[in-house]
């Protein structure tokens, strides 16, 4: 009777280790919005002096970011800041389920961001001020 009842145990951790890991992998890799996956262009900015007046501006810039589907995300500059200027680059985590959408790096803890249905992504930067980065998907 104790064998039937470990063996029993067993099969149900068994079935919610599997069920809980792909649950995570789920929410890690965007997989409820497919059209994240990809390398977006900054193409707009928004800096607030403080008084409310700020709006997005249009920006030339070779800005980059990128989403892969292994929950990793990469740029060409500072993913989490207003800056249209290259750098060594940035790389970090995101998050994008129907709870979250959240992205973090070596410079940032945790950056919310939207994805359009036309495929505009916003990223809302850390600032004392509303300021974000809007990005094209290339």
């Amino acid at each position: 009777m104790k064998n039937i009842a470990y063996f029993v145990l067993l099969v149900v951790l068994s079935y919610s280790c599997e069920t809980d890991s792909k649950n995570e992998s789920s929410n890690l890799t965007g997989n409820s919005s497919p059209g994240l996956i990809g390398t977006f262009q900054l193409v707009e900015v928004l800096s607030d002096p403080g008084d409310g007046s700020g709006t997005f501006r249009s920006v030339n810039s070779e800005k980059t970011i990128t989403f892969k589907s292994d929950g990793t995300v990469t740029s060409n500059g500072e993913m989490c800041d207003n800056s249209i200027i290259l750098s060594d680059g940035s790389k970090g985590t995101f998050i994008h389920n129907d709870d979250v959408s959240e992205l973090s790096s070596e410079w940032c803890a945790k950056a919310p961001f939207e994805l359009e249905e036309n495929g505009r992504l916003t990223i809302y930067n850390g600032c004392i001020e509303p300021c974000a980065s809007r990005y094209k998907k290339l």
